[in-house]
């Protein structure tokens, strides 16, 4: 399968929206990352990263995940997930991460 991990970005005045698609794992970590490391992120904002067109993630787009979120708070901006399919949010699950997330139904 193909990887298309990251399908779009859009700005609002206070929100940046980060949708995944596909797979995210090694394949495909290294472009979202750098997509994620290159927005503009300012105090105040916010960074939503939509994981419901997600099929998949392993150990690496966690990783991905939480260097966005190290991103967000660096730039003083909060840093939001959107609730995958059970088997992504399985994995934050095992890892116990989802507790420690911001993680919402929908945007």
């Amino acid at each position: 399968m193909p990887t298309d991990a990251l399908r779009t970005s859009r700005e609002r005045s206070a929100i940046r929206m980060i949708r995944l698609r596909g797979e995210l794992d090694v394949g495909a970590a290294t472009s979202v990352l750098k997509r994620l490391l290159e927005l503009d992120l300012r105090p105040g904002q916010r960074l939503i990263v939509d994981l419901r067109e997600l099929e998949f993630m392993d150990s690496t787009g966690v990783r991905v995940l939480l260097k966005a979120l190290d991103r967000a708070h660096c730039a003083g901006a909060a840093f939001t997930l959107v609730a995958g399919p059970p088997s992504v949010m399985r994995v934050l699950d095992l890892l116990g991460l989802r507790e420690q997330l911001d993680v919402i139904a929908e945007p």
